[in-house]
């Protein structure tokens, strides 16, 4: 799953079908559940960048649901009720500079910050909907999720679906059925980890130390 991950707030400049697009979102190095996180999608024929809210309410949803799913597993997503009309033609990328997951350890939970070699930025394969539950208008997003590559599994055994920076654009492309390689694709690799401070636990825990690692794992 991904429970947690960071934006860093510095200027992107992403590669979308040999097009160059800048972004620049807030920072927030400890995002969690229910709070805006900036998502890169496409509007007509512009690749537009906005905050949604981080908990998926599908479109036809009349009042506001009690569950808002922040993950939709890749097993079933095309045939899900909740999630095939998103997966079909409202995906969107969700750019990260990490994630964190968390490992029971001596007793405890400790949590492992993960990021790609030399710190690229990173792409979650997402998707998202446009909702007004009780009349009220919002827009929100889940990450696609899969089993976790060999190199992770000692952190968790699910990680979110990375897009390889070559095929955002196929991604991106509501006209186009391509998508569904990247769902099953052999998983991108080249990610590091390592363990963060155990504040990581409450969002209120949220600057620079989240991204640094405990001096006795260095």
């Amino acid at each position: 799953m991904c429970g947690r991950f960071s934006q860093n707030g510095e200027e992107m400049r992403v590669a979308i079908h040999g097009e160059r697009f800048a972004f620049q979102f807030q920072k927030n190095f400890n995002l969690a559940p229910s709070q805006r996180a900036g998502v890169i999608f496409p509007r007509g024929e512009e690749i537009v960048g906005e905050g949604f809210r981080w908990g998926f309410i599908p479109h036809w949803a009349k009042e506001n649901p009690k569950v808002k799913p922040i993950n939709a597993r890749v097993e079933g997503i095309t045939t899900s009720p909740l999630f095939r009309g998103a997966i079909g033609g409202r995906r969107c990328l969700v750019p990260a500079s990490g994630w964190y997951e968390w490992k029971t350890e001596n007793g405890g939970k400790q949590p492992y910050r993960i990021i790609r070699q030399k710190e690229k930025p990173i792409y979650f394969a997402g998707i998202y909907a446009h909702a007004e539950p009780g009349g009220e208008a919002t827009d929100t997003f889940a990450i696609v999720t899969r089993e976790a590559s060999s190199e992770l599994t000692f952190v968790h055994n699910r990680m979110p679906v990375v897009v390889p920076d070559d095929l955002l654009g196929e991604w991106l492309d509501t006209k186009s059925d391509r998508f569904r390689s990247i769902l099953e694709k052999p998983l991108l690799t080249g990610f590091e980890f390592y363990p963060v401070d155990r504040r990581m636990n409450t969002p209120a825990f949220n600057g620079p130390e989240c991204l640094r690692p405990l001096p006795d794992s260095l």
